[in-house]
């Protein structure tokens, strides 16, 4: 007797272990589906994240060149303004550097 209800259990289980197999199996898909949903928005926020370093590095390089450019600029303007001022005053000019190497040196003298 025990054989004959063990073989009608399994019989009305198997309906609801097919339905349990199913199951697993749309889970199983619908976690492959998630996992690879999470890698493609991991990999687009990386992307983004590149590309915004990338941005950022080059919008700094451009200052830098800016600034370098904009100091070249005013370091040549400087220069002529000097050359301009000892052309129109070749005198004034040696009186002064002669005046500041003099007391250059009694500076030095006076630090030893």
């Amino acid at each position: 007797m025990s054989m004959l209800s063990r073989e009608a259990d399994t019989v009305a289980a198997s309906p609801e272990l097919s339905a349990i197999k199913a199951d697993l199996a749309a889970l199983r898909q619908d976690m492959a589906t998630l996992a690879s949903h999470l890698r493609d928005s991991a990999m687009k926020a990386g992307t983004q994240a590149a590309a915004g370093v990338r941005s950022r590095a080059e919008s700094f390089e451009d200052d830098a060149h800016a600034a370098y450019d904009d100091m070249a600029a005013r370091g040549e303007r400087s220069a002529r303004s000097l050359l301009d001022l000892v052309e129109q005053q070749p005198v004034m000019t040696l009186l002064v550097v002669f005046s500041l190497g003099f007391l250059g040196s009694r500076l030095i003298r006076a630090a030893s």
